[in-house]
């Protein structure tokens, strides 16, 4: 992760929490007899309508679904939560230059804080939809373009561009970084994520290999019993893998820009294809 996104989203999470927590402490009653329901002295009506035009302030795209007023700070700038339809819901300071934060984003912190047995008293989403996470990966996946069955998620980091990574699990299938782009999101195999340093955690080599063999049926390697596959590299638009049969030695194939199986070449040929063929001619076993 950049060191200048961490300092962006490490000062960020400080000023909630000084809104959230000291800003609510100073003014504790006062946001408590607020309310953020009917009952309340803020009309639901205008709490949407509030944190719809912060959303707009800080350029988040979300169809909002409820809002939430969660308190205000020493300034009397309110800070909202929302919940999106598209996906995760948001932390909101609906200053001038609002700022937005995902909860998933905040809760990743939360869970890496309490496994390095640090502090997490940071802020935190309340929402109840924006506590049952799964449903929010499985949404933010299909808008990726992921067809499989998810099953697990976690936000990885942020990119140069300071758009959120996101790991998607998928049941019984490699699974996929997803990144948050302007106009959508952008993916990336759990092979290609390995073979460029990051980590797949909820991804198992078994999965890998299940759904890369389907892609081997229309070739010399047809009916291969696929023991290994790693990804070597791109020329910008083909990518090469290494593969690995249990009766044969391996071999490299080649994916067109369309995804297409479009060429197998000897490992003997292949010495100038990212670092060569790494894999041992005996099959690997597990």
């Amino acid at each position: 992760m950049a060191r200048s996104s961490i300092h962006v989203c490490v000062a960020f999470v400080v000023a909630l929490v000084v809104a959230l927590v000291v800003g609510g402490a100073v003014e504790a009653q006062e946001v408590r007899d607020y309310g953020i329901t009917r009952r309340g002295r803020v009309p639901d009506t205008q709490v949407m309508e509030d944190a719809r035009a912060a959303l707009d302030r800080a350029g988040v795209a979300c169809s909002i679904e409820a809002a939430r007023l969660r308190g205000r700070d020493e300034r009397r700038v309110p800070q909202f939560e929302v919940t999106c339809r598209e996906g995760p819901g948001y932390l909101v300071v609906a200053d001038t230059d609002a700022k937005a934060l995902s909860c998933l984003v905040l809760e990743s912190q939360r869970d890496r804080a309490r496994r390095d047995s640090q502090s997490t008293k940071g802020p935190r989403c309340e929402l109840r939809a924006n506590q049952i996470v799964l449903p929010l990966f499985a949404a933010m996946g299909a808008q990726a373009g992921l067809t499989c069955k998810i099953d697990a998620g976690r936000f990885v980091g942020f990119a140069p561009s300071q758009g959120e990574i996101y790991e998607i699990g998928c049941a019984d299938e490699s699974g996929a970084w997803i990144e948050k782009i302007e106009d959508g999101w952008t993916t990336k195999d759990c092979l290609l994520v390995s073979a460029q340093g990051g980590q797949c955690v909820f991804t198992n080599h078994a999965e890998i290999i299940t759904s890369f063999a389907p892609a081997l049926g229309n070739s010399d390697l047809a009916g291969c019993d696929l023991r290994s596959v790693r990804a070597m590299g791109s020329n910008g638009l083909d990518r090469y893998y290494e593969v690995l049969c249990a009766s044969r030695q391996s071999a490299v194939v080649r994916f067109d820009g369309q995804g297409a199986l479009a060429e197998v070449i000897a490992c003997a040929l292949a010495d100038r294809i990212g670092d060569g063929c790494q894999f041992s001619a005996r099959p690997r076993m597990n």
